[in-house]
């Protein structure tokens, strides 16, 4: 299991046209589709297609989330989450911190803006 890095993140982005987006995972307005980084990078993989209504999911039963927990592990998509959305640590796990941590860098690098 590889770790997400910021490149690829940065990468799925600019391959796809996409916006990052903070607190939803995938939305579209006025023709410009918006995404979490984690359904971003999904994407990119070719895991999902920007059609499928599944990725739009908010909560725990988004497939993109589901595809990149099993990918990093549920405890560092949470804190990447978190991190990204701008929220505290939450937890002292190691692997949640490492995705807040990474999630913080995103969110920096990124600059996420509503649409």
């Amino acid at each position: 299991m590889s770790q997400l890095q910021l490149d690829q993140i940065k990468a799925a982005y600019q391959s796809l046209g996409l916006k990052p987006i903070q607190s939803l995972f995938f939305f579209r307005h006025d023709g410009t589709d918006y995404a979490c980084p984690l359904v971003a990078v999904a994407l990119a993989c070719g895991q999902f297609d920007r059609s499928d209504p599944e990725i739009a999911i908010d909560g725990g039963a988004n497939a993109a989330l589901e595809w990149a927990a099993a990918q990093w592990g549920e405890a560092f998509v949470i804190g990447f989450l978190d991190g990204f959305d701008g929220r505290e640590k939450s937890k002292a796990d190691p692997d949640y911190l490492a995705g807040h941590g990474l999630g913080v860098a995103a969110e920096s690098e990124l600059s996420p803006k509503a649409p």
